[in-house]
């Protein structure tokens, strides 16, 4: 075992100087740039695209293998590609790097744009360059691309990227630059558990040396050689076994996924999910029809134009589904909507952001002069309440950890009937019983704020199925 993990790490060392050596002598000249085909969309597309649902919470990431002028299975023509970006680009999409992703998913404060999509490509085939920059680059779009560290060495510049021409790439501004592992890293073939799980560390840390090297760029990502229900691993304990390594190395792994998942800030960052569907031709329709179906739905009797009054000490500002609360001591929004008049059942949702030591939100619901349903985050614990006849009783408590109490929290309250359930990060906390309901009522979100600090929660969904 010491021998074959000592021919590991030679086998390491090996790519690395010859990426190096490679990289510093003459990789080639730059080849020359095809002129961008006509993309011409039919009026169902153009209709289409100019009916597309705004969306901040969720990043689209597609996969792409490549782009050829001929077009095989896999790979697409210039034209085929250019019509796939020409609807992106009349439906609004803005494309984001996977630095931004990596921000979305991490739970941090990530500014994104209205439709953020990530296009990704993987292996360094030369049409990257001479097909599809010149097309990215009419739309101003930008992409990333995952390199294998044996393709970077190879001297066949016939069918991967010269070094100088990913120099180029790179300098253009428009590509980022990842890893790709190939199957062959990932396979057994025999071997113990220990010797795989080093064979697949020295594979993915020789890949991003020489990518890192060669380059001069960070790498924060890689992408896996196949889809979730291909993947060369025997056992569900060995994926998860091979996410764990993933994650040791990089602070996002692109893995295709055979359900419709987009990326939010509630999946793993070990097997962020790509929408392998582009790596096909589809028509733009279908390009678009398929990132519809994996956006998260918005919940039946969702109120999209929301206005809020306040009382108290502060102010509540609202755009953009982003309501940020201000005061020195207690501010209350309370929700204008004749609709929720009539609500007995309500879900509300967001990221929750400035929840301190000295600060804490809550969700207030079926409220009333002297009857309502309170829900209180804050550092330490969520706690659920119900006030009767002017008198409060604490019905639900859940204590949290440091962890689970600081920085921004994803947060689902759901109140049905008689109970009240509220999620953190995608983790039940609360199933409380609030008793029989005593009918509907207004629903408002309150902060205590210390000195000049701010509650802010973004994403915010408030909606409810009269009678659910």
């Amino acid at each position: 075992m010491a021998i074959a993990g000592l021919l590991l790490v030679l086998g390491a060392a090996t790519l690395i100087l010859s990426f190096v050596s490679l990289s510093s002598s003459s990789a080639g000249s730059v080849p020359p740039q095809n002129a961008v085909p006509t993309a011409t969309l039919s009026p169902a597309a153009k209709e289409m695209a100019s009916m597309f649902r705004s969306f901040t919470e969720a990043i689209p990431v597609l996969a792409f293998t490549g782009v050829d002028s001929v077009g095989t299975a896999d790979m697409l023509t210039p034209s085929e590609f250019a019509a796939q970006m020409q609807i992106l680009d009349d439906a609004g999409f803005t494309t984001v790097t996977d630095d931004q992703v990596r921000g979305l998913v991490m739970g941090e404060v990530t500014e994104l744009p209205t439709k953020p999509i990530l296009i990704t490509f993987d292996g360094a085939g030369p049409g990257l360059w001479t097909h599809a920059d010149p097309i990215l680059a009419s739309h101003g779009f930008s992409a990333t691309v995952f390199l294998l560290g044996s393709e970077m060495a190879s001297s066949d510049e016939g069918s991967t990227l010269n070094l100088d021409t990913l120099k180029a790439m790179k300098a253009s501004r428009r590509w980022s630059f990842g890893v790709h592992l190939d199957r062959a890293s990932m396979e057994r073939d025999g071997t113990t558990f220990d010797a795989w799980e080093q064979q697949v560390r020295n594979a993915l840390a020789a890949s991003r040396a020489a990518v890192e090297s060669g380059l001069g760029v960070r790498v924060i990502s890689m992408s896996y050689p196949a889809s979730d229900i291909t993947l060369p691993v025997p056992d569900e304990s060995t994926m998860n076994r091979l996410a764990e390594l993933v994650g040791e190395q990089f602070e996002l792994g692109f893995l295709d996924t055979s359900r419709s998942v987009v990326v939010t800030v509630e999946i793993d960052k070990a097997m962020t999910p790509r929408l392998p569907q582009a790596r096909i031709a589809l028509s733009p329709e279908a390009l678009l029809g398929a990132i519809e179906e994996a956006l998260p739905q918005r919940p039946p009797g969702a109120i999209d134009k929301i206005t809020w009054s306040v009382t108290g000490d502060g102010s509540c500002i609202y755009a953009e589904r982003t309501l940020v609360i201000s005061a020195d001591r207690t501010t209350s929004c309370q929700l204008q909507s004749t609709v929720q008049e009539m609500w007995d059942n309500v879900v509300l949702s967001g990221i929750v952001n400035g929840v301190s030591p000295t600060t804490a939100v809550t969700f207030r619901l079926r409220q009333r002069a002297f009857d309502q349903i309170e829900v209180a985050l804050t550092a330490t614990e969520v706690i659920v309440q119900r006030q009767v006849d002017g008198v409060w009783a604490q019905v639900g408590r859940e204590p949290l950890t440091p962890e689970e109490g600081s920085g921004a929290h994803a947060v689902l309250v759901e109140l049905r009937g008689s109970r009240v359930q509220v999620t953190l990060e995608g983790r039940m906390l609360v199933s409380a019983d609030v008793g029989d309901s005593t009918g509907s009522g207004r629903v408002s979100l309150n902060a205590i704020v210390d000195e000049a600090n701010a509650i802010t929660v973004t994403q915010l969904i408030v909606a409810s199925t009269v009678g659910s």
